[in-house]
C-alpha cells in the first residue's frame, strides 16, 4: 500500500497498514497530492507505482518505492504554461493519476486544473490535452474490460472516451449537478458518479447503460484480462 500526504512525501505499508514507512529517495516535492500503482506487478512482481506532486510533478517507480525517477516530459507540454489551481493561482497540482487496468504502460494524469495528459510509454512520452476534452479532471478511470474506455468526472462536467483520449463525448442526460468529484467502473460495465449536493457531501448516480457499440462487446475488444 501506498500513501502520498500533504507535507511528507509518499510513505509505503507491506502491512495491509498496520505500518507505514516513507519511501526511498527521488521525489523533489514534498506535498504527494496523487498516488498510483500500475497492474504490472501480478504474479508477485514489484509493479511500476506512480506519484505525484504540487506543484504538478509525476515520479516513477521501478523499485516498489525504493527509488524514484522524474518524468520530465510532463513538464514540457505545451499546456503546462496555462496549467493554475484556482484557489492558489500560483500553483497547480496533479490532480489524479490513472494507470491503465487494461494496456501495461498507458496512463492518465489530470492536472487541476488545465489538463488530463496520457502517457502510452510509461511516462517516457506524453501526450497533451485534446480539444473537446475535460478540463478539471477530479477522478478518471478505465474499464477492466474494455480497452480504451475512459471516464472523467470534472469541474467542468462529465466525460467519456472510447479511443484512450483522443476524443470525448459528455453524456450528461440524467445528471442534476455538472460538478462532479467522483467516478468508478463496475465489472459489469455500470458507472457510479458522485457530485457535491448542498444537503449531502456526495450524490451517487448509476447509469446502467454501457454505452458500447458492437465491436466493444466483452471478449472482443482485446480488453479482457485472465
Amino acid at each position: 500500500m501506498y500513501c502520498g500526504t500533504a507535507g511528507a512525501g509518499v510513505f509505503r505499508s507491506h502491512d495491509g497498514g498496520r505500518t507505514w514507512d516513507a519511501v526511498g529517495p527521488g521525489i523533489e516535492h514534498d506535498h504527494v497530492t496523487a498516488v498510483a500503482a500500475s497492474h504490472q506487478g501480478q504474479n508477485g512482481k514489484v509493479g511500476v507505482v506512480y506519484a505525484g506532486t504540487e506543484p504538478s510533478a509525476v515520479f516513477r517507480s521501478d523499485t516498489g518505492g525504493d527509488t524514484w525517477v522524474k518524468l520530465d516530459g510532463l513538464n514540457a507540454l505545451p499546456s503546462a504554461d496555462t496549467w493554475s489551481f484556482p484557489p492558489r493561482p500560483h500553483t497547480h497540482h496533479v490532480r489524479w493519476i490513472e494507470a491503465d487496468v487494461s494496456v501495461p504502460n498507458r496512463g492518465f494524469v489530470a492536472i487541476e486544473a488545465g489538463a488530463l495528459v496520457r502517457t502510452f510509454d510509461g511516462g517516457q512520452t506524453w501526450k497533451d490535452r485534446v480539444r473537446g476534452g475535460p478540463y478539471d479532471t477530479h477522478t478518471a478511470a478505465t474499464h477492466p474490460l474494455v480497452a480504451g474506455r475512459l471516464y472523467s468526472a470534472a469541474g467542468d462536467g462529465y466525460f467519456e472516451s472510447t479511443d484512450a483520449g483522443d476524443s470525448w463525448q459528455s453524456p450528461e442526460d440524467g445528471l442534476n449537478h455538472r460538478y462532479l468529484v467522483g467516478v468508478a467502473v463496475d465489472p459489469r460495465i455500470q458507472i457510479q458518479l458522485s457530485c457535491p449536493q448542498p444537503t449531502a457531501p456526495v450524490s451517487p448516480i448509476r447509469l446502467d447503460q454501457p454505452r458500447l457499440t458492437s465491436t466493444e462487446k466483452l471478449g472482443t475488444s482485446g480488453g479482457s484480462r485472465q
